[in-house]
């Protein structure tokens, strides 16, 4: 069971990472709001891929990474896994207020500007998306780092660091 876990755990990791990155390409490539057709298709793209991929990996994510602290003993007292908890609750929290929401929003004003609607026309193209998608894949990928890497905290009133102490060796 642990092993599955960390499977999906790091296949979920890598459709969060893949999402962001393709959204990053395609602020890149973004049409002008004079192109409507354009911008349309532009704005379902980056919904389609925040909706079938980034935001179902960022469940599997998160919740494989519950279950595992659950399933295993020795993560409970690790103070990685509560750091990586906040990050994770973090770039959750982002990826619906800065991405998916806000992307979704884009793509039903650019739809209903398509129709004729002049108040969704006046709503298009605000907002920029970068600032956000640099955030979500920065903590995501210092997550996975923090994952790999472990890190071991010792405690201030560990034996050793007490001997290495300057007051103690006078």
């Amino acid at each position: 069971m642990k092993r599955l876990l960390k499977a999906l755990h790091t296949l979920g990791a890598m459709g969060v990472t893949g999402a962001v990155l393709c959204q990053l390409v395609l602020l890149q490539l973004r049409p002008p709001v004079a192109d409507l057709e354009g911008f349309a298709l532009y704005s379902q793209a980056l919904a389609e891929i925040s909706g079938t991929v980034l935001f179902p990996s960022l469940g599997v994510v998160v919740l494989s990474g519950f279950l595992s602290v659950g399933i295993n003993r020795a993560f409970h007292s690790a103070p990685w896994v509560f750091i990586k908890l906040m990050f994770s609750v973090l770039v959750f929290e982002s990826t619906l207020a800065v991405v998916h929401g806000p992307l979704t929003a884009d793509a039903a004003r650019a739809a209903a500007a398509l129709t004729g609607d002049a108040a969704a026309l006046a709503g298009l193209g605000e907002g920029n998306r970068l600032p956000g998608l640099l955030f979500i894949l920065a903590v995501a990928v210092g997550n996975t780092a923090l994952g790999i890497w472990r890190p071991h905290f010792r405690r201030l009133t560990h034996p050793k660091i007490l001997r290495e102490t300057p007051a103690s060796s006078s």
